[in-house]
């Protein structure tokens, strides 16, 4: 569903990207640290795509220290930082 959130808001379909969101967060994948850290990875993705910046650093924050060592709570700290360093940026 997460995956689905971020392909929907590419397309500029806000309210369905958050309904899809809302499902991932609710999915059995929130069981793990790691598949949750995907999912907030994912919705702050969703949100980037949407021009929803203090979204995406909210979930990339949480991603973060949900699974600071896996591979997407480190993929989440790479979005927090600042243009020019590692990672994207937001």
């Amino acid at each position: 569903m997460a995956t689905r959130a971020w392909a929907l808001a590419a397309c500029g379909r806000g309210a369905e990207a958050q309904e899809a969101i809302n499902a991932a967060l609710q999915s059995p994948a929130r069981k793990t640290k790691g598949s949750l850290a995907e999912v907030h990875y994912k919705a702050g993705m969703s949100m980037l795509a949407l021009s929803q910046r203090l979204g995406a650093v909210e979930y990339f924050a949480l991603g973060s220290q949900l699974d600071p060592v896996g591979r997407w709570g480190r993929l989440c700290t790479e979005a927090l930082q600042p243009a020019g360093g590692p990672g994207a940026g937001v």
